[in-house]
C-alpha cells in the first residue's frame, strides 16, 4: 500500500462520507452537496440532520441534509477554505446546528500512513508490547478504561480489529486499537496511562499498531484535535501525513 494508492482510497471513502465526488474534493471551490449513506463511506452512524465541513486542502465540501441546504449556499457560498474554517464561521455554524440540540466538533485534523513512508519506532526498553487479533477482541475487553483506543462494543459497526498493548511489569500501562471504519480506512486510536507518557510509548504503540494495519493492505488513519500537538507529532514521528480536516456536527 504506497502513498498513493493510499491517499486514493481516501480520497474515495471521504467522498462517500460527503456523498459528492472526489473531484469535488479536490476542487478550488466550496462545494455544497445533499448529505445521504452512500456505499464505501465510514459506517459511522448517520444523523437525520447532518452537516459536515470538509477539506484536502483544496477547496472545502459542504454535506448537509435538505433543509440545511439552502442555507449552507446562502452563508457559506463564496468564502474561501480559509473563511470556512475561521473562529468566526465555526461560531455562525454552532449557532445554527445548535437550534437543533447539536454542536459543532473538531476541527479535527487526520492523518494516513503508508508503505513507502512509514518509519518503524523502537518499543522502549524494559517495556512488553503484544498484539491482539479481531479473535481475541473479548479478552482485550476485560481490560476496562482505554476508551481513546477502543470501543468495547463487539457488535460495534466500526469494529475493533487488532489492540496492541504495552506492560511494564505485567501492568497494562498502554493500548493502541485499530477500528476497521470502512472497509479500506482503519483507524488508531491510542491511550497511555499518564504516569507514563513521554518515553516514547505512544510512539511505539502507533508504529505496531500501523505495520499490523498496512500488512492487512489497508490504509491506517489517526485522527486528532486541532489542539492536541502532541498527539499529532506521534503520528508524523512514524511517517503519517496530514490528510484532510474536518468540522461536524453532533447530537447533544
Amino acid at each position: 500500500m504506497d502513498r498513493r494508492s493510499a491517499f486514493e482510497i481516501a480520497h474515495a471513502t471521504l467522498a462517500a462520507d460527503c456523498a459528492c465526488q472526489v473531484s469535488d474534493l479536490m476542487s478550488n471551490e466550496l462545494t455544497v452537496v445533499a448529505a445521504r449513506e452512500v456505499m464505501g463511506r465510514r459506517r459511522f452512524a448517520f444523523l437525520d440532520r447532518p452537516f459536515i465541513l470538509m477539506t484536502i486542502g483544496n477547496g472545502v465540501v459542504v454535506a448537509c441534509n435538505a433543509e440545511r441546504r439552502l442555507w449552507a449556499e446562502l452563508n457559506l457560498c463564496g468564502m474561501t477554505r480559509d473563511q470556512c474554517f475561521f473562529v468566526s464561521t465555526l461560531a455562525m455554524l454552532s449557532e445554527y446546528v445548535g437550534r437543533d440540540r447539536q454542536v459543532m466538533a473538531g476541527p479535527h485534523l487526520s492523518y494516513i500512513c503508508a508503505s513507502d513512508t512509514f518509519r518503524p519506532a523502537h518499543d522502549p526498553e524494559g517495556y512488553t508490547i503484544e498484539i491482539y487479533g479481531r479473535e481475541r477482541m473479548a479478552e482485550v475487553y476485560k481490560f476496562g478504561g482505554y476508551y481513546h483506543a477502543l470501543n468495547y462494543h463487539l457488535d460495534d459497526p466500526c469494529p475493533d480489529m487488532i489492540a496492541v498493548i504495552a506492560r511494564k511489569d505485567d501492568q497494562i500501562v498502554g493500548i493502541a486499537g485499530v477500528s476497521a471504519d470502512s472497509d479500506e480506512l482503519w483507524q488508531i486510536g491510542i491511550e497511555i496511562d499518564p504516569r507514563y507518557q513521554g518515553i516514547g510509548l505512544g510512539k511505539a504503540l502507533v508504529s505496531r499498531a500501523t505495520e499490523a494495519v498496512l500488512a492487512q493492505e489497508k490504509v491506517p488513519y489517526y485522527t486528532t484535535h486541532l489542539a492536541n500537538i502532541a498527539s499529532g507529532n506521534t503520528a508524523r514521528s512514524v511517517g503519517y501525513q496530514l490528510a484532510w480536516s474536518d468540522v461536524y456536527a453532533r447530537n447533544v
